[in-house]
């Protein structure tokens, strides 16, 4: 097996080389633009650094769900993709993870509504 760093990850670092700190500025306002829209529609912390939310998901499960794997189902169901948190360890299967940097603006409001009325704050 071979492992080599995600497509996006090696555009990101090519323009980062190529361009330096204008290309750097640009994505640090997206990225925290980003991210306050994100924790403002998912009602969440904005998070301190980095391309994602990561949230308590217990509030939209049932008492008797063991993980986030009914709650990922109603968000497939509607278009949406988030990452079980259990990804992160078996401390964390009542997790959800949410990018919000790997799409466009328009496309992550979007997602971002839909996944609001799946959480009820739609």
């Amino acid at each position: 097996h071979s492992y080599c760093a995600a497509k996006p990850m090696q555009i990101a670092a090519a323009r980062a080389l190529d361009q330096g700190d204008d290309w750097l500025r640009t994505a640090r306002q997206l990225y925290t633009e980003a991210g306050l829209l994100a924790s403002e529609t998912l009602g969440v912390a904005m998070p301190r650094g980095g391309t994602f939310l990561f949230f308590d998901a217990a509030p939209w499960l049932a008492p008797t769900d063991e993980d986030v794997m009914p709650l990922l189902h109603r968000c497939l169901d509607a278009g949406v993709i988030v990452t079980p948190g259990g990804a992160s360890g078996d401390h964390y299967k009542r997790w959800v993870r949410v990018c919000f940097t790997c799409v466009e603006p328009a496309e992550l409001k979007a997602g971002l509504a839909l996944l609001s009325e799946i959480l009820g704050r739609g």
